[in-house]
C-alpha cells in the first residue's frame, strides 16, 4: 500500500468496540517491556509538556474516583514506634534484599536511577498502627517495584508473603539447630 498525501485511512475517527478494546486487553496481559526499552520511553517522555486533555484524564481518576482507593487511609499515620532503626533491623534482617524478589538494596537504587537507596519496608498486614495497637510488627524488606506490586491485590500479597515467611522461618530454624 502507499501511502499518498490527502489519503485518509479507512479507520480514521472509528473506534473499537467494548468487547474488541475488552480482547486486546485479555491478548496482553501478562505482557511486560524489558528494562532498556522502558528506559527508552522514560527518555523519550521527558521534556514533552502534559497537554491539558491528558491532565484532565488524569484528574478523572484521582481521590476517590480512583479503582485503588481506600477511603483515604494514606493519610494516617504510622505508629510512632516504625522508627528508622526498626526499618534499619528489618533490612539487616533480610540481608539488604528484597523478600519477594531478591533483588539486592544497591541493584534496587541503580534501577531507580538512585532515587530510593535503601528498601522500602512493608507492613505485611497493611496495618500501620502495628506495634502500637497490641499487634507485634509483621515486616519484610522489598524492592521498590515489589513494593508497587503489592499494594493492588492485597488479599493475594498478604497471604503469598505469609507463606513465604513460614517457609523462611522453617528454613532459618533448621540451618540453626538441624
Amino acid at each position: 500500500m502507499v501511502f499518498v498525501k490527502g489519503y485518509v485511512p479507512w479507520n480514521k475517527n472509528k473506534s473499537h468496540s467494548i468487547e474488541s478494546k475488552n480482547k486486546m486487553s485479555e491478548s496482553h496481559k501478562g505482557n511486560h517491556h524489558s528494562e532498556e526499552t522502558c528506559k527508552k520511553i522514560s527518555d523519550a517522555k521527558k521534556g514533552k509538556p502534559m497537554l491539558e486533555k491528558q491532565k484532565e484524564k488524569l484528574r478523572q481518576y484521582t481521590g476517590e474516583k480512583a479503582s485503588n482507593w481506600k477511603g483515604g487511609i494514606s493519610w494516617i499515620p504510622y505508629c510512632n514506634k516504625f522508627t528508622k532503626k526498626l526499618k534499619e533491623e528489618i533490612r539487616i534482617k533480610y540481608d539488604r534484599k528484597c523478600f519477594l524478589c531478591g533483588i539486592d538494596e544497591k541493584d534496587n537504587a541503580k534501577r531507580n536511577t538512585g532515587s530510593i537507596i535503601k528498601l522500602p519496608v512493608h507492613h505485611i498486614d497493611y496495618d500501620k498502627e502495628q506495634g502500637c495497637n497490641g499487634k507485634k510488627f509483621e515486616l519484610v524488606s522489598l524492592c521498590s517495584k515489589c513494593n508497587i506490586k503489592v499494594n493492588q491485590n492485597r488479599e493475594y500479597w498478604k497471604q503469598k508473603i505469609r507463606d513465604k515467611l513460614l517457609f523462611y522461618t522453617i528454613k532459618e530454624y533448621m540451618e540453626r539447630f538441624i
